[in-house]
């Protein structure tokens, strides 16, 4: 299949690469940013600066704040190479499970506010009737949430043991 641009990526996997772009762009992140997690999720080897601008056609000052971004939110780190002495970038292996299993404290922190929302229209909420129930319908949900979020992380793991192919790396072990 013909690499896009020489780069590191085939035009169809650039099309997947636009596609996390406008993505993330729909949930308030950078196109770039998103752009960049698909390019490194579909990369074989780490990356240098120089070659993600080149791939993803981002000027270097861009692809630098891009990277910086990256790191910050933790979907990508820096990474030695032996005989490199270019910085080298690839994708934290399974962050998109530990980004999802944080959403926990989200859903933890509104359900504590949801029962203070509970106790601040009164216990018999007689004269705040639809506002009671909906803060006890929010707090029940995030219960129910809290619940299943407790056990996703164990239950992925088995799910990713009976997946993995025996002579095949698993994913997200480093």
């Amino acid at each position: 299949m013909e690499r896009a641009d020489e780069g590191g990526i085939t035009s169809r996997e650039a099309l997947i690469v636009e596609q996390f772009g406008l993505d993330f762009e729909r949930f308030g992140v950078s196109r770039s940013l998103g752009r960049l997690f698909g390019y490194l999720l579909l990369q074989e080897r780490p990356r240098t600066q120089e070659e993600v601008a080149r791939d993803l056609g981002l000027s270097k000052a861009m692809t630098s704040v891009t990277l910086r971004q990256a790191m910050t939110a933790g979907f990508a780190r820096q990474v030695p190479v032996p005989g490199a002495r270019r910085h080298h970038f690839e994708l934290t292996p399974g962050w998109w499970v530990t980004s999802t299993l944080a959403q926990l404290q989200l859903v933890v922190a509104w359900k504590d506010l949801a029962r203070r929302g509970i106790e601040a229209v009164g216990e018999s909420g007689e004269d705040r009737p639809l506002a009671r129930r909906r803060l006890e319908d929010m707090a029940a949900f995030f219960d129910y949430l809290e619940e299943r979020f407790a056990t996703l992380g164990p239950d992925f793991a088995r799910y990713q043991a009976e997946r993995n192919a025996p002579g095949l790396p698993a994913s997200g072990r480093d």
